[in-house]
Formats: structure tokens, sequence, C-alpha cells
């Protein structure tokens, strides 16, 4: 790949050059009044506890604070979530700035003085990049030794790394855990797949006595429970179904069984004669027991949802043990209510933040919009004060609510209405109408609940426990936070996720295929020798700057703009699929984008950059090709591999800047540069028309952070490093420059700026650890296949350092599974031990409220105070008496972020 040293060197020149400037701009922004709520909102947000510290107001202070600040504090203060972000960036600068010291100063030289690109005929594709990586390295040549020696070296550093910080998640997620308010998610469980309850609310029982089912559903429940009930004792005593006269299942949905036929068959399975009794006396558990649909179905025709619930945790775990149970509601009809109530609310605190804004400067509102005319000291007739229109809201005939027909006089024409004046009756008819119908769905339960126990041990039992040997019932996890909970999604049982989930994974590789010609469009792009092969286009890729900036910058910033689209298509993949949690979206996310990148960006550019990195040259020498197969093949091959290498230097370099607030940044505004341009640019704009303190608030105040996004991106440019680190060791400080922007400007925006939408209390360090275990086996590989297509007699040492890879990445699966998902059970015993024997009753009212869908907990005290500001304004645009404020809200003073 013809990327050469000045088109490199131009795009470090031009990215680094803005990434400092925006820098520069960033240090200077950060301390003055009116931005420092914008780069530091977590210091001034009333909701955040605690704070985190207080960086000096000098120009550059703030860097050394934040690259060392104590991991305890932000562990403290931002979470565990935050640490293991943190704990990436720190595995990535460690282990490239071994990589800098060790390849760059053994393997460039070694490289460098070869030769062997010298001696053959000079090409279109070869650049002075390719003079310091394998590609000028002779076949077969004993200076290969050193590559295979640097990727055990390398690979050892990096497991050897990776262990440690694995060591230092699993006691960092353990302090973490110790510190969980008790009664939320340290107590608490979710339990999903209920059996027997489908949503639709308590119905009689049949006049069989079976509680009624849904529509389809029989069939599935009659399948299951002949598998579960009759498969054992069938397989037991070796008879078949036509032996045993086998009837059809009786009307009431129980399958029906010969006469005395359930004692003979206990009796032959487990040994006794007249009596259902183990070998050892023990009476056996009845199969209807066992059946969790059977047993469901005989509990509900005596009680409900909750009562099974709590039924089915009070006998596993002790009565004592249980809470609280938070069966969940099916709210189907209730949330397009609740959507459309949040949507006026929006509009009427945006209006009434509006109106009061203008009136404080000075500004007329009334009916509809005019324009005051005065007259000049010359008697020309001139502009005055314009008087702006209020605000108006359209309701269509078709979308009308009936009341709203019926006050309005809405017929077959849209009718134009005072927003002012609407708005606040549609939230109070919206409210009534919840209202009424949260009475009529108490019975209806979809088949899931969260469970909060008085002790830690309980529910970490339950959490890791197998409750049912049917596992599409009664499936128990820990339960997330109630703000992460995507309660839409918990209506799905196991049979359809799974379902979904394959279709999505069909959707993936897809949109996989479809994205891979982009790729290859991007390489012709690159290959700028073969592109001036084309009419047209090779006086304007021969000019020298234009050459420069393809080769160097446009490139790796296509490619990104184009991965800018993958992210939230995988997103609405993973809720479709049935994800219950923003946290396990964005683990999806995380693990999908990743192996779409390894895909898309890493092995296709890389086999497409490998075999076109001298097409001409193919074509032109096809015959002495075609002549020598064996000997001019391994050539090309070997050298163009590892010319390859300056696209992805150029790409890590487009990701480095970006995160500094460099190029790519001005021009896309993506990614999590410090600067962030266009937020900075509409903060600017709106905050000046803020009329209110509400207004002001939502402008700088939980600004987010995308996790599945920014993982993705550090363990693929930890994986392209890897890979290339021992072939092509100039990557090796481009990550190393990578790393250290990340970790300065994002441990930044982690502490100081983003609120994060959930605590998964570190589980990501799983994905992480898996996808960085990817990118050494990539690295020994790679060198494995260079080496062999290069000659090298000993290639094949490098087996052995594979095998004790995989070795090492299977016995720390096993070794860190657990601790970097569940809570020991020493450290729950301890925990119990020093809190209270049972949850205070404070405690659980907040846990009932806490897992109770978002249609429950409208806050009625934030309704009628809005509505009464809304009056308020109302009745002040019409001149009547009003009482509102409509002086200068004063800022509490505050100290500098």
């Amino acid at each position: 790949m013809a990327v050469t040293g000045v088109s490199l060197a131009t795009a470090l020149g031009i990215n680094g050059g803005v990434c400092c400037a925006f820098l520069i701009i960033f240090s200077i922004l950060r301390i003055k009044p009116f931005t420092r709520k914008f780069y530091a909102p977590k210091r001034f947000d009333p909701d955040v506890r605690p704070k985190p510290k207080k960086l000096p107001n000098g120009l550059f202070s703030w860097i050394a604070p934040t690259l060392f600040y104590d991991e305890g504090e932000m562990l403290r203060t931002a979470g565990m979530d935050v640490v293991v972000m943190v704990r990436l960036l720190s595995y990535g600068w460690v282990l490239f700035a071994f990589c800098t010291f060790w390849c760059c100063a053994l393997l460039m030289p070694i490289n460098g003085t070869a030769g062997f690109l010298a001696r053959l005929p000079p090409t279109p594709a070869t650049s002075d990049l390719d003079l310091l990586s394998t590609s000028n390295v002779p076949q077969g040549s004993p200076r290969m030794w050193a590559h295979l020696i640097s990727a055990y070296v390398v690979s050892l550093v990096a497991l050897g790394l990776l262990v440690g910080f694995s060591n230092d998640v699993s006691r960092l997620r353990a302090r973490f855990m110790s510190t969980l308010p008790r009664g939320g998610t340290s107590h608490s469980v979710l339990i999903t797949d209920i059996p027997c309850v489908d949503g639709l609310g308590a119905k009689e029982p049949s006049k069989s006595g079976a509680a009624t089912e849904p529509a389809g559903y029989k069939e599935e429940r009659l399948v299951r429970e002949a598998v579960f009930c009759w498969g054992t004792a069938f397989i037991a005593c070796g008879v078949g179904c036509g032996a045993l006269g086998a009837k059809e299942p009786s009307k009431s949905g129980a399958a029906t069984e010969p006469a005395g036929y359930k004692e003979e068959r206990l009796d032959a399975e487990l040994g006794g004669k007249g009596s259902v009794s183990g070998h050892h006396g023990y009476t056996a558990i009845d199969d209807d027991v066992l059946c969790p649909w059977a047993d469901a179905r005989s509990q509900l025709r005596s009680g409900n949802a909750e009562s099974m619930v709590r039924n089915e945790m009070a006998t596993t775990y002790g009565e004592p043990k249980v809470a609280a149970v938070n069966v969940v509601y099916n709210t189907a009809k209730l949330d397009p209510l609740l959507a459309k109530y949040d949507k006026s609310k929006s509009q009427l605190e945006d209006i009434t933040d509006d109106y009061i804004g203008k009136l404080r400067r000075g500004k007329e509102i009334k009916k509809r919009k005019e324009t005051c005319l005065i007259i000049g000291y010359d008697g020309k007739l001139r502009r005055g004060k314009e008087i702006k229109k209020r605000k108006e809201v359209s309701l269509l005939p078709a979308i009308t609510p009936k009341w709203a027909k019926e006050r309005y006089n809405v017929g077959t024409k849209a009718v134009k209405v005072d927003a002012l004046e609407y708005l606040p009756q549609e939230m109070e008819h919206l409210l009534g109408e919840m209202k009424t119908e949260r009475e009529a769905i108490k019975e209806a339960h979809l088949p899931a609940a969260f469970v909060t126990f008085n002790d830690r041990a309980s529910a970490n039992a339950a959490a890791t426990g197998l409750q049912s040997y049917d596992e599409t019932a009664w499936r128990i996890q820990p339960a997330p936070d109630s703000e992460e909970i995507i309660w839409g999604n918990l209506s799905m049982r196991y049979k359809q996720r799974v379902m979904r989930s394959l279709g999505m994974w069909v959707v993936f590789i897809a949109m996989l295929v479809f994205y891979l010609p982009i790729t290859a469009a991007i390489q012709m792009v690159v290959n700028l020798q073969n592109a001036s092969a084309i009419p047209g286009l090779n006086v304007i890729v021969r000019l020298p700057f234009v050459t420069q900036v393809l080769q160097g910058i446009l490139p790796g910033l296509v490619l990104k703009i184009f991965l800018i689209l993958v992210p939230p298509i995988l997103k609405a993949m993973a809720r479709f699929e049935g994800k219950v949690s923003l946290s396990e979206v964005d683990f999806s996310v995380v693990g999908r984008f990743f192996i779409f990148q390894v895909f898309a960006v890493f092995i296709f550019n890389f086999l497409l950059g490998t075999v076109t990195s001298d097409l001409l040259s193919v074509v032109n020498k096809f015959r002495e090709i075609a002549d020598e197969p064996t000997k001019r093949v391994p050539e090309l091959l070997g050298v163009g591999a590892a010319q390859t290498s300056s696209f992805y230097m150029s790409y890590i370099l487009i990701n480095a800047c970006a995160i500094g607030g460099g190029l790519l940044r001005l021009a896309c505004a993506i990614g999590g540069g410090l600067l962030r341009l266009v937020g900075l640019i509409l903060f600017f704009v709106f905050m000046k028309l803020a009329g209110t303190e509400r207004a002001r608030y939502r402008l700088w105040a939980k600004q987010n952070y995308e996790f599945g996004t920014n993982v993705a991106n550090h363990t693929m440019v930890l994986l392209l490093g890897l890979a290339f680190t021992v072939l092509a060791p100039l990557i090796a400080p481009f990550c190393l420059l990578y790393f250290s922007l990340a970790l300065l400007a994002q441990k930044y925006q982690l502490v100081y700026v983003v609120t994060l939408p959930y605590q998964a209390a570190g589980r990501m360090w799983m994905n992480c650890f898996n996808q960085i275990m990817t990118g050494i086996y990539f690295l020994q590989v790679m060198a494995l296949c260079v080496l062999l297509v290069k000659g090298f007699a000993f290639a094949a040492l490098i087996i052995p350092l594979i095998v004790f890879t995989a070795v090492v990445h299977s016995n720390c699966t096993k070794l860190f599974r657990r601790p970097w998902t569940l809570m020991s059970a020493k450290e729950a015993a301890i925990l119990d031990k020093r809190d209270p024997a049972d949850i205070s009753p404070a405690e659980l009212d907040e846990v009932r409220g806490k897992y109770l869908s978002p249609v429950f907990k409208v806050d009625e005290a934030e309704h009628a105070a809005l509505l009464q500001q809304a009056g308020q304004v109302d009745r002040h645009l019409k001149g009547e008496a009003s009482g509102l404020d409509l002086s200068e809200p004063v800022e509490e003073a505050e100290d500098d972020a």
C-alpha cells in the first residue's frame, strides 16, 4: 500500500496541529464563567453526589491532576464502569509504551538494513515506509529470528499485563460492590419467563379446574409437560408409548395416564413396591411439583402472579428472606399515553421557558405577529418593536382526541389553537386516562418480576442458582438498575428472544457483506497508483498536495465516517432481540461492533490491500509470475502484507486526533473529543435564548456517553497495533499516541463531564478481556503467516506460543468469569453481618417505587407546578393579574471547575 512517509507526516502535521489548537481552546474555555458548566457539569449538578475533585485554574494545570486522578476517588465518585474504561486505556498505554521501546529499538534497525527492496525492481506501490517493515527482509533470511523472538516477547508481556489488570478489576469490583446501597441492585434479582403468566390479566378458572390460558398456549404447554414429566419415566422403564396405551390429552389440558399407571411407573423407576419411595426410603417429589408449568397453574387457581412469585422464592430461600415482590404490569395501553404526556410536558416546558425569557428581555407577545411603526425625526415611518406571535398547535381531525374535537369544534379540517391553552388541558386529560388505566391493569402481569431480599446472600444465591430443571421457566439474573430497564422487552419469553437473536445475527452478517464493497472502494483510493491508471484522474492524483492528503488523511477519514452509521443500527438490533437493560444493549454493541470492525476494517481490508498493493505490477508482469509462481507469489504477499500497515497508521492517527478534538471532530462532530465543537456552538446559541434556570440546566447537565462505541474503538486499535507491531514496528508509536490522548481526554470526560445511564459494576471488562485476547491471537497468526510466506524455516515455532495463549485464555476465563459478574458468598455474608437484619420500611417503600414501570411514577407535584406556571404566563399575556416573577434569577456563587 503506497502511503508514503511524506503523506503520513502531512496527515500527522494537519491532524496534530488542529488537535493542539483545539486543546488550547479547551484549556481556555474550561475556566471561563460562561462555559465552565458545559465542560465540567458534574462539578455543578446538584443531583451528582459525591462530586469530583476541583481542578486548578491554570491554562494546562488540569492535565497532570487528570492523568494522575486517584483510582479510589474515581471509584467513589464515578463508579466501577469508569474505572474499567480507564483501566482499558491504561493497559493500551503501558503495552504500546513497551512495544515502542522494544520493536522500534530492535526490529526497525534490522528491517531497515536488510536491503531486500533495493534489489527488487522499483514498483509504484513501494514507499519509504516499507523499508522499516518485514517487506524489506529477504526470503528465508536469518534476520527473521528477531521477529520470531519479538512475537514471543510481545505476546508474553501482553498476557502478563492482561492477567495483572484482570486481577485488579476483580479486586476493585469487590470493593465497589460493598459500597452499593441496600435494597437496590445489591439485594434484588430479575425473574423472567414466569410460567403461566401471559400479561392478559387474571381470569376465572375453567370448569375443569385449570387456569384459562391464552390462545395457542395449550399445545405448547402439553408438549413441554410430556417431555419433562414423562420422558424420564419412559427411558428408565424402557417401555414405548404404544405399550403403555397412551391416550390423547383430556380437554382439561392435562395429559391422561392409564389407570394405576402413575404408581407403577414411580415404583419401577425408584425401586419401591406398593409405595412411592426411593432406594433409601425417601418419598419422591411428585411430578406436578417438579414441573414448573403444572405447579404454576396449581398456584394460580388460588392466588395471583405476585403471590405465586413470593411463594416460589419463599419455598426456596425462606419466607423471612423475601422483602418485596414487584411483578411487572402489562402497560402496553399505558405506554402510548405516557409518551404523549411526556411530549406535551416537554413542549409546555419549552414554550413556558421561551415566553418567560422573551418577557424578561422586554418583548411583547400577542395572538398574532405585529410590527409597530414609528415616525422618525425626518417624518418618515420606520419599523419599531416587533410583537411576537403566540405559539399555536394544529389539531388534525384524524388524531385529535374526542374531548378536543368537541371543545375546539374540529371537523374535517385542521384547527389551530393556542399552545399555552391547549397543552395543559391535554396533560390533564392524559393524566386522568393513565390513572383510570392503571386500575384496569392491576391483574395484568407480564412474565417478569423483581424480587428484593433482606440479605445479599439470598439475592446472590438466587441470581446464580438454577431455579427449575426446565430452563424455559423461572430464569433468574441479577437485577439491573431501575433507570436502565427496557420495560417493553420484559414481555418476551426465552423462545422469542432466541428466535429474534438468530434473526439479528442473520441481519448482522448481511450488513457486513453489504459493507465490504465500501471497504474495497476505499482501498482503491488508497492505492493511488491503481487510480492513476483511470483516464481523467491521473492529472489530479499526481498533484503533490492532493496526493499527500488523499494518501494520509482521506482513506482513514472516509472509513471512519462510514463506521459512524454502524453502532446505531447495532443498538436498534439489540433492543429488538429482547435485551432487558441498557447495559445489555451496550454489551451487545461492544461485541458486534468489534466483530464488524475485525472483518470489515481489518481482515477484508488487509487481504484486499495485500493483494492489490501492487496490482499494476501484477498485471504488467503476469507472464513472469505465471512462469515462477512459487517464487514470485510469496514475494508479492510477503511485501504486500507489511505494506498494508501504513493504511492502519493513518486510520489510528485519525482516531487519535478525533479524541483530542482534531480534524475528524471538526469535520464530523463525532467521538469523545475534549472541545466538542458542535455541542459548544449549540450551547452558546441556546444559552442566550434560555429564559429560565430549568432551560439552562438542560443545556449542560446529564451529558451522555456511549460505552458500546468507545470500547469497541479502543479494543480495535489494540488489535491493529498488536497485529502489526512485529511486522511494521512503526505502528507502535501511533498506538501509543492514540492511547495517550485517549487516556487524557476520556478520563477527563468520564470524571467531570458525562453522566452514565447505568452502573454495570465493571462487567464490561469481560468483553474487553476477550477482545484483547483476540488481538494477541492475530499478532501470533499474522507473524506465523508472514514468516511462512517469507520462507523462514523455523516459522512453526510460533505454534507452541499459540497453544500456550489458548491455554492461558481458557484458564483465565474460568478463573475470572464469576468474580467479574458475581459477588462472592463470603463477601455477601460479611456485608449482611454489617447491615441490620431486615430492610427498613423506608428502604422497602423506595424499592417498591424503584421497580415500578415509569407509567406509575408520574410526578403529580411537578405536574401541578408546571400547570401553575403555564397558567401564570397565560394570564400575564392576557394582561390579567398573574403573580409571575419576571426578575432575573441570581446564580449562586460557585467554585471554578
